[in-house]
């Protein structure tokens, strides 16, 4: 017996179907059941649904059980940061660049300065007062190449991605690219963009549709190039808008959710060391 869907039915079930994160998935399937027709020949496809659903829902508690045990085994968390004043800045970058001592000078803090690795093993919260309004600093540890892969790195690198500004410490005594491609390496492996425009691309999955591209004299690319990417990423139903001068890869982000765009300013340390005036020089370049 023919199920005599409605179109509205038909976009809903096309959403869902598109949709990969697991409690948006949810969400959408009983939207999809809200809109089934309610007639014999509907049974089956109904009943498929739910049971869907009811996998859906199992999974989803398996993991959020999972997630419990992980965090009541591993105790109170260590440097998990709670803003406070009236914005929150992260100083991001390599084993003694300066960080300690930066804060020191504009708070009141007394943070541990060493010349060894890791000397401030957690993120680490100060209060500076600038012309009576508290703004918070936050030293992360020391990034270095694979930082992201240990579980410190993970946990600086999300206070980083929460915060309103992220200031990137550069050591004038040291190589200036080799730190600029860890800090800014790591920083991408997070998911954290840089004074970048979120909206530059917008997306929006639709139901039906195909592919509609707006704004594609902003991209540099080619409107067929926007067509086969998406494609290739198996979305067939997608209104893309380019509303700034946008690359494959403001698309690629625009697509990822877990992607986040943080400002940023970059400070300069230990200026009285020999040559750092050439590799100020380098760094203003």
């Amino acid at each position: 017996m023919p199920t005599n869907v409605s179109p509205e039915f038909d976009k809903q079930r096309q959403i869902y179907e598109d949709t990969e994160d697991l409690e948006q998935r949810i969400v959408e399937l009983e939207k999809l059941l809200g809109l089934a027709p309610n007639h014999k020949g509907a049974e089956r496809m109904v009943g498929d649904y739910r049971k869907k659903l009811a996998k859906l829902k199992a999974e989803l508690e398996k993991r959020r059980e999972q997630d419990r045990q992980r965090k009541a085994s591993a105790g109170p968390e260590e440097g998990v940061i709670r803003k406070e004043g009236a914005g929150q800045i992260c100083l991001v970058g390599v084993a003694n660049s300066g960080k300690s001592a930066l804060i020191n000078a504009v708070t009141n803090a007394d943070l541990t300065v060493a010349d060894y690795p890791l000397s401030t093993p957690i993120p680490t919260p100060a209060m500076m007062n600038l012309e009576d309004i508290n703004i918070q600093l936050v030293e992360l540890p020391g990034l270095f190449e694979g930082s992201y892969d240990s579980a410190i790195g993970r946990q600086s690198l999300s206070v980083a991605r929460n915060s309103d500004c992220i200031a990137l410490v550069v050591d004038l005594s040291q190589d200036i690219d080799w730190q600029m491609n860890i800090i800014l390496g790591e920083l991408d492996r997070a998911r954290i963009r840089l004074n970048r425009e979120k909206s530059a691309v917008r997306v929006e999955r639709t139901g039906m549709g195909g592919l509609m591209i707006y704004g594609a004299h902003h991209y540099e690319g080619s409107k067929d190039e926007v067509v086969e990417y998406l494609k290739s990423r198996k979305i067939t139903n997608m209104i893309v808008r380019f509303q700034m001068p946008a690359t494959l890869d403001h698309l690629r982000d625009a697509l990822d959710s877990s992607v986040v765009y943080v400002r940023a300013m970059m400070i300069a340390t230990k200026g009285d060391a020999a040559h750092s005036e050439a590799r100020y020089q380098e760094l203003q370049e």
